[in-house]
């Protein structure tokens, strides 16, 4: 049941990050920049969390010995992620730059096996070959990618960030935090980072539309539940599980540009989104088969 639990919470994440380009998309029309719209994202978002635990009594201290790996993953994780995402955006269609973002299953998978010692699997290489072949075909016109090269930069880029979040808090002890006690910090950090560095690049908007801080304030809302859901979700399944079962993440993305941006639906996307979703339901058939090996090693020992 745990196995589930974890596999429901992480795709649910998903489907509500898929959701970001269409905050980006409204934000930037209505006067933000990309750093604008990340500092208000993290303030409203470190005011709802604080209001929310101040209510139900959660204890928001941090051990000191966590705040280094906390600084790590709020910045070059999170930070630094969403910075490079919605900048993808400004060169790229939001479900083909969410689509390459998702190169960062195949980033966990190596650093889970390069600097954490996990076993590489045929499985795991096959799926992997699984999900590129979706980016490619989701990314591919007439045989060929036709896109931004900086565009491609910045989103391959912000899935290497991604990756690094996932695995940061997987095999660190970040993991034994409470899941909005760690969204709390993260955002609280990145808004004085991005805070300071929109006034070290003069890049600081304040006035814009009621659109615009609507906006932001329902992007920290989706943000929240998103983030706590996904962190919890890595309780119960493996990071690079996780990984792959954030396909739902392009394919969210990909019906928004369709749908609300207009952006071209074509065969090829069909295949691709086809291929992503069979990984993802391969991927929930290993963790499954994982769970009852477990409870089979378990009753064997009593």
């Amino acid at each position: 049941m745990s196995k589930t639990k974890g596999i429901l919470l992480i795709m649910m994440a998903s489907s509500i990050f898929g959701l970001m380009p269409l905050f980006a998309r409204i934000g930037t029309s209505n006067g933000l920049n990309s750093i604008s719209i990340i500092m208000f994202r993290s303030l409203f978002a470190s005011i709802f969390l604080y209001l929310y635990m101040k209510k139900k009594g959660v204890d928001r201290t941090v051990d000191k010995t966590l705040l280094k790996d906390l600084v790590l993953v709020s910045f070059f994780g999170y930070g630094l992620m969403l910075l490079t995402m919605f900048s993808s955006y400004n060169y790229l269609p939001t479900g083909i730059a969410t689509t390459i973002h998702f190169v960062y299953p195949t980033v966990v998978l190596i650093g889970s096996v390069m600097f954490y010692k996990e076993k590489l699997t045929i499985e795991k290489i096959v799926i992997v070959i699984a999900s590129f072949t979706g980016i490619y075909l989701l990314s591919a016109e007439s045989g060929r990618i036709s896109i931004s090269l900086v565009g491609f930069l910045l989103a391959f880029i912000s899935g290497v960030f991604y990756a690094y979040y996932i695995l940061k808090v997987s095999y660190s002890n970040l993991k034994a935090m409470n899941s909005y006690v760690l969204v709390f910090h993260i955002s609280m950090h990145n808004f004085f980072y991005f805070l300071l560095t929109a006034l070290l690049t003069n890049t600081l908007t304040l006035d814009v539309t009621i659109i615009a801080y609507l906006d932001v304030i329902l992007l920290a809302l989706f943000s929240i539940v998103a983030m706590s859901a996904f962190k919890t979700g890595l309780n119960y399944i493996s990071s690079w599980s996780a990984a792959i079962l954030s396909s739902f993440e392009p394919l969210t993305s990909i019906m928004v540009g369709v749908i609300i941006f207009r952006e071209t639906f074509h065969s090829r996307i069909f295949l691709g989104t086809g291929i992503i979703i069979l990984s993802v339901i391969y991927i929930a058939l290993i963790e499954k088969r994982n769970e009852v090996r477990l409870k089979s090693v378990k009753a064997s020992v009593r």
